[in-house]
């Protein structure tokens, strides 16, 4: 079975910038309830953050406006890709969801993909392991290139 993506496009937050994201399973059916299309995908993602170990790998990616990035559960166990922040606190944990995309669980050996349309700084966490799982994707302007 074919890889199918469902994409719903989010609106930005107090960062600047803004996200596309997109719900990814590689065995097809119906992953996101707010879904509003679902479209078949070929290539691979311009940019890969590897999870594993309870961590992001790497933890921090800097990409231009219009990259695609995919997290790649290599773990053996679901985790997420939630924007927004996850603090530690004396009295236990705050998490502050941005909603510009949440991954929902990602079961081991599958992935989720966003593209990133601005410039900006989108912090990230696991819902499931947020004390320990954090990360953020920083978007530059794309670079042009003058031909001829």
């Amino acid at each position: 079975m074919g890889l199918f993506v469902v994409a719903a496009a989010l609106a930005s937050c107090g960062s600047g910038g803004e996200a596309t994201s997109e719900r990814t399973s590689s065995t097809g059916g119906k992953d996101n309830e707010q879904a509003a299309t679902t479209t078949t995908t070929a290539g691979p993602p311009e940019k890969e953050i590897v999870i594993k170990i309870l961590s992001f790998q790497p933890s921090e990616l800097i990409v231009e406006a219009g990259t695609r990035v995919r997290w790649r559960n290599e773990d053996t166990q679901p985790h997420t890709a939630t924007s927004g922040r996850a603090e530690t606190t004396a009295v236990g944990g705050v998490t502050v969801p941005s909603g510009q995309f949440d991954s929902g669980a990602i079961p081991a050996g599958r992935f989720f993909e966003q593209t990133f349309d601005k410039p900006g700084r989108y912090p990230f966490y696991c819902k499931i392991h947020p004390s320990t799982m954090r990360g953020e994707v920083v978007v530059t302007k794309p670079v042009h290139t003058k031909t001829g």
